[in-house]
């Protein structure tokens, strides 16, 4: 598997979390990342003292935004 779309994008997942006072933020990461990121869970394997941090970071991060505030961008499209 190449961890590509049809069209030779990567392949990515959302993460929506909640901040604070109804303030939301997305984060995407990549498909290859989150596999590779197996290989390192492992205990007692060689890798398995590397830090989670190292391992999942974002390929995009949004700024928080209110829910008003996607409701807008979604309405444009640009979501």
């Amino acid at each position: 598997m190449k961890m590509l779309t049809w069209d030779n994008l990567p392949i990515t997942f959302a993460e929506w979390a909640y901040l604070w006072k109804g303030r939301f933020q997305r984060r995407d990461f990549s498909l290859k990342s989150l596999t590779q990121s197996s290989a390192f869970s492992t205990e007692g394997e060689l890798f398995a003292n590397l830090g989670k941090a190292d391992i999942f970071t974002p390929t995009k991060t949004y700024p928080p935004m209110t829910v008003g505030e996607l409701a807008a961008i979604v309405e444009q499209g640009t979501l």
